[in-house]
């Protein structure tokens, strides 16, 4: 199974860790650029799902985060690392957000919405549905 790599504001919810911690007892390989694992999970139950297998990926070359984040400054910096490090490494790419979606297309970057995943759900649906995208 390929690594699906989590945007800004997947971490950002309120119950990200309750979902990543199902995604990672499913065996399902979950990464998060160091930055966004910084600002959204440190401190929220980060460093236990890291302990259970969440990948914290640095990027070896910032650079094309940042000319990202140059040429679509609506992207946060978070997000522009997240995009640049599912596209170097042909990894998905999870979020909910239109405008990170569309920008992940543009680099050919493969892409898993939240707002489709309760129609491919044949279990209990999870709040907003990071599980869920996983059942194929």
């Amino acid at each position: 199974m390929s690594v699906v790599v989590l945007d800004v504001e997947s971490c950002g919810r309120v119950d990200a860790t309750d979902e990543i911690a199902g995604a990672l007892r499913l065996g399902m390989s979950v990464a998060v650029v160091d930055l966004v694992f910084d600002r959204e999970l440190r401190g929220r139950g980060g460093e236990r799902l890291a302990c259970r297998g969440l990948r914290i990926e640095c990027l070896a070359d910032i650079g094309p985060a940042l000319g990202l984040r140059t040429r679509h400054p609506c992207l946060s910096l978070g997000d522009a690392f997240s995009l640049s490090l599912a596209a170097a490494n042909r990894w998905t790419l999870l979020t909910s957000s239109s405008i990170v979606a569309s920008v992940a297309r543009e680099l050919g970057v493969s892409v898993t919405a939240f707002e489709r995943a309760p129609a491919r759900v044949s279990y209990p649906r999870s709040p907003y549905g990071l599980v869920a995208c996983f059942r194929r």
